[in-house]
Formats: structure tokens, C-alpha cells, sequence
């Protein structure tokens, strides 16, 4: 389970900001993992991310026994970007503590998260190499997070998802746990067949599909992050309306798949020696 820190509003690209998901001061609840993860935006100084990792390290100190099992550090690229990877990976502060259950230096494409929304108003105009695509064949893909990954916001949501954007998209929010555990909240949310496609399939081909019905429908061609086509795709009216048109053909063409995907699920933790 990951708990997810309440996420800023981008701002402008010239001014560094840190989203820090940190669990020291939150109850565990039980839960025998527990992840925890910082995003370096492409403008950040070093020398900042030395203070959050500091901080970061610092949890393992408040959060009893081995609870903290693993430190990501995501690194949001974007054409042009100048941050120094390398140079990050090979700090004393992280070298030393880079693998399995240790730290993991990741990119991935910068993407809007809030400009239209809190009234965040930065200009900058976001770039990526067209291999970076969502796209393009090879990049078209199920999500692995949907309906296999819950979050906790701080305001006690319950979240079916852990994406970048999971604070603007609404029908993420499934549950509220201010007045339920967690079990009793995923017992009561229903069923949601655009949440099982995104699952199998991915919101790219959701999107195709809503392109072969609507032919002037505009597909978001220069998404380079699946979480930023899945944000879209929640926010289309018109895809969402076209969508329910055509439930009955879409629940024939996910459910079998969505079922076959759960099983092997089962089977696979079943067989396994460690939780997968």
C-alpha cells in the first residue's frame, strides 16, 4: 500500500518544488509495507534534493521496525531538461544505499498536475522526444496500477490508483475512510468497467476506441506519460459520453480479459514465495 502525500500545484517552471510522500507521522494501521518516495522536478538544485533525502532517512528513525523498505526518487524529465542524474546516483548520501530495499533513482516525463486547476499560472510550454510517446505502438500498454494499487490521501480518501494526477481526477476518489476501515470501503466501492479497460488495456486504447466511434474526436497525440493520458481521458466529456453509448460492446471486449488478469493474479501469489 503507498500512502500519497497531498501534491502541490506545478508551478511556474523556473521555481523548484518537492512533493514528498512521507509516512512518519501518519498511523500504519497494520500495514506491513509501506512506501515512501520524493519527485525531483527538472529545475531542482542539487543541493535541495540533499535536504529532502536528509529528511527522507531521517523517517527510518520515527517509523518503528523495517517498515520503511524502499525510497524512490522520481526524476521528471523533459526535452532540454539539465538536471544532473548521474551526479544524483552517485551522492554519498545515496551511492552508498542505491538497490533491493534501498533507494531507486527512476525518470519519467514531466507533466502538467495542476496548472488549470489551483490557480498555478506557469508559462513554461512543456517538451518531450517523440519516443517518449504514449502513442506510439510500442509504448501503448496496460496500467499496471489500476485496480491493483489503493492510496490514502492525508484527507483520508481512498484512491484506485497512485498516479501523478490522482488529485485531480474525481472518480479516482472511491471512498472516503473517516468513518470506515479500509476493508469495509473496498468492500462497498462498485464495480467500474472504464477503471478494469484502463487496467488491461490502457487509457490509449480507451482513447482509439472512443476515435473509432467518434472520428473527429481529437486523441491527445503528444502525451508522454500514461498517467497524463488517463487525466485526460477522465476529463473528456466527450469520450466519457461516447463510452457510455457503447457500455455493452466495451463490457463484452474487457471483462473476460479484466477476469483472466485477477486470476493470474491469484495464481501467481499463490505459487510465489514472497508477495508479488
Amino acid at each position: 500500500m503507498q500512502y500519497s502525500g497531498q501534491l502541490k500545484p506545478t508551478p511556474k517552471p523556473d521555481a523548484p518544488i518537492v512533493r514528498k510522500r512521507h509516512p512518519s507521522r501518519q498511523s500504519l494501521h497494520g500495514l506491513d509495507s509501506f512506501k515512501v518516495g520524493f519527485v525531483v522536478t527538472p529545475m531542482m538544485l542539487l543541493a535541495q534534493c540533499q535536504s529532502v533525502i536528509r529528511e527522507m532517512l531521517g523517517a527510518e528513525k520515527e517509523v518503528a521496525g523495517d517498515i520503511l523498505k524502499d525510497v524512490v526518487i522520481n526524476i521528471e524529465a523533459f526535452e532540454g531538461s539539465s538536471f544532473d542524474v548521474a551526479a544524483l546516483r552517485g551522492h554519498p548520501l545515496i551511492a552508498s544505499r542505491l538497490g533491493p530495499g534501498g533507494i531507486r533513482v527512476i525518470e519519467a516525463p514531466w507533466i502538467p498536475n495542476g496548472s488549470e486547476w489551483e490557480g498555478c499560472s506557469g508559462s513554461g510550454i512543456l517538451a518531450h522526444r517523440e519516443m517518449h510517446y504514449r502513442f506510439a505502438e510500442a509504448r501503448k500498454g496496460p496500467c499496471d496500477s489500476s485496480l491493483r494499487v489503493v492510496s490514502v490521501t492525508p484527507d483520508q480518501d481512498l484512491i484506485s490508483c497512485c498516479g501523478l494526477n490522482l488529485e485531480h481526477i474525481p472518480q479516482l476518489h472511491v471512498a472516503s475512510l473517516r468513518a470506515r476501515t479500509l476493508r469495509e470501503a473496498l468492500e462497498e466501492v462498485p464495480p467500474d468497467l472504464l477503471k478494469m479497460w484502463i487496467h488491461v488495456e490502457g487509457p490509449e486504447r480507451v482513447l482509439e476506441f472512443v476515435k473509432e466511434k467518434a472520428p473527429d474526436f481529437r486523441l491527445p497525440l503528444d502525451s508522454a506519460h500514461i498517467c497524463h493520458t488517463c487525466q485526460f481521458l477522465h476529463r473528456s466529456a466527450e469520450a466519457l459520453e461516447v463510452l457510455g453509448r457503447h457500455r455493452q460492446e466495451v463490457e463484452d471486449r474487457v471483462l473476460d480479459p479484466y477476469l483472466l488478469s485477477c486470476a493470474g493474479r491469484e495464481i501467481a501469489t499463490a505459487l510465489s514465495p514472497v508477495p508479488v
